[in-house]
């Protein structure tokens, strides 16, 4: 049986990754944890000091919360179904091989990747689609970005 080396490469790589896994993962749980305390004390602890649910109870007795988080909702679901239809829909029309002006369609796709628009511009489309002030806009826009 041959053991593996263990290189000084792979302990700097498994060091780097778990500084970035805790850069991310820690201020979630901070969150997470702030959510369920009762007191309103700034800092960081491990647990609740105070359980309650108090927070997500507001959430659903509020009438002035409840509306942004079912716009929430609403948002989220439609803008990933929308980007995943889109996305389907332009993939399958490129993985065609036999289609006449596939490459320039995706050269087309490619530059506007790496070339974009601009805010204003974005804006001045949107506006004359009428999708400012609209929550169509919020849902359409980034559902036909080519990054999807």
């Amino acid at each position: 049986m041959m053991k593996k080396k263990v290189k000084i490469f792979d302990i700097v790589l498994i060091v780097i990754f778990t500084v970035f896994s805790l850069a991310m993962i820690i201020p979630v749980y901070k969150v997470l944890v702030d959510s369920f305390d009762l007191k309103t004390a700034y800092g960081m602890k491990l647990f609740p000091e105070r359980f309650g649910l108090a927070g997500y109870k507001s959430i659903f007795t509020n009438p002035t919360m409840l509306r942004p988080f079912l716009i929430s909702c609403y948002t989220t679901v439609m803008g990933t179904v929308m980007g995943l239809l889109i996305s389907v829909l332009g993939a399958y029309v490129l993985i065609q091989w036999k289609m006449p002006g596939r490459a320039f369609v995706a050269n087309v796709l490619l530059f506007t990747m790496i070339f974009n628009g601009g805010m204003i511009p974005t804006y001045l489309v949107m506006k004359e689609f009428h999708l400012t002030n609209n929550l169509w806009g919020v849902i359409l826009l980034p559902a036909i970005n080519v990054y999807n």
